[in-house]
C-alpha cells in the first residue's frame, strides 16, 4: 500500500473523542475502496468497535440511493472519511439531519457564508452540492453499530460530462476553498471530526427533537416548491420532530422519509 501524502491530525483527534466514545481509535490510509463498505465488512465480522477512518481516495465511494461518491481529484482534493459508532437504544430518524448540522455549524459557525442543508443529507453552498452524508446501519443481534460517511469538495472539482442538450444541465458542485482558500483536506477534518462525534454521543442520548430548530435556519428547502420522485409537487415547509420532511401538497400536509423518495426544488421558469 503506498504511503500517505498528507499530515493529518489523528493523534490530536483521538485525544480530543475517546474520553467522549472509549475505545475510539483512528486510522488514515491512502487508499480505500469506499470508507463506509470497510466499516461495515468489519462490523460484521465482529469488530464494531468505535472508529473513524479517512482515506486520502476512494475508489468506489457511494452516497444515498446507489450514487457514487468517488474521489477523483488528486490527493487532497476532497475529504472522504466515515465514522463507526454503537448507538443502540435511541431512535435514529433524523440522524443524518443532525450530521448535516454538526458539519455546517463547524464549517460556518457565524452564518457568514450561508451554508444550508439539503434534506435529507446534503451540503450545500450558493445552491450548489458542497458535500454529501451517508448513513449506514449494521444489525449484530441485540447490537446495533451505525457509520457514518461524509464526503466533502475541497478544491474545485474537474468539470461534470456533458449531457444531453434536451435535459437540464447539472449545477457543478461547491468546494470549501471558494470558502476558505487555505482549507485542506487536514483541516477541515480537524474542524469537523470532534464535534460531529460529540454530536452523535448527544444524538444517541435525545434523539432528533433538540436539533430540529438547528436544522431549520440552515433548511435548504424551507418555503420552496419542490418535487418528489414519486411525482407529487407540493411546499416544503420544514421537518417533523423525527427528522420527516414536510411538504404541503393539494391533499394537505405530508410527512417525506428519506428512504421513500427522492426531493430537488422545482426549476424557476
Amino acid at each position: 500500500m503506498p504511503a500517505l501524502t498528507l499530515q493529518w491530525p489523528a493523534e490530536t483527534l483521538w485525544h480530543s473523542i475517546e474520553p467522549t466514545w472509549p475505545g475510539f481509535s483512528v486510522e488514515v490510509l491512502p487508499q480505500l475502496d469506499s470508507t463506509n463498505s470497510t466499516l461495515m465488512e468489519r462490523a460484521r465480522d465482529g469488530y464494531p468497535q468505535p472508529v473513524l477512518l479517512v482515506a486520502e481516495q476512494q475508489k468506489a465511494g457511494r452516497g444515498r440511493m446507489g450514487k457514487q461518491w468517488l474521489s477523483t481529484q488528486p490527493v487532497g482534493g476532497s475529504l472522504t472519511f466515515s465514522l463507526g459508532l454503537p448507538l443502540e437504544d435511541c431512535d435514529l430518524s433524523g440522524l443524518s439531519l443532525v450530521v448535516g448540522c454538526s458539519l455546517a455549524h463547524s464549517l460556518d459557525p457565524q452564518h457568514r457564508h450561508e451554508l444550508r442543508l439539503k434534506w435529507p443529507n446534503d451540503l450545500w453552498y450558493r445552491q450548489r452540492k458542497l458535500g454529501g452524508i451517508l448513513v449506514e446501519v449494521c444489525m449484530l443481534g441485540r447490537q446495533r453499530f451505525v457509520v457514518v460517511g461524509v464526503g466533502i469538495n475541497i478544491s474545485e472539482p474537474p468539470p461534470l460530462p456533458e449531457v444531453d442538450p434536451a435535459l437540464p444541465a447539472p449545477m457543478q458542485p461547491a468546494w470549501m476553498q471558494e470558502l476558505d482558500p487555505a482549507a485542506t483536506a487536514p483541516s477541515v477534518l480537524g474542524q469537523i471530526a470532534q464535534p460531529l462525534a460529540l454530536a452523535l454521543h448527544q444524538f444517541g442520548q435525545h434523539g432528533f427533537a433538540p436539533w430540529v430548530s438547528r436544522f431549520q435556519v440552515r433548511d435548504a428547502l424551507a418555503g420552496q416548491e419542490v418535487w418528489l420522485s414519486d411525482g407529487t409537487q407540493g411546499r416544503a415547509v420544514g421537518v417533523s420532530a423525527s427528522g420527516a420532511l414536510q411538504v404541503r401538497t393539494e391533499y394537505g400536509l405530508r410527512d417525506v422519509l428519506s428512504d421513500e423518495v427522492s426531493v430537488r426544488p422545482l426549476a424557476r421558469g
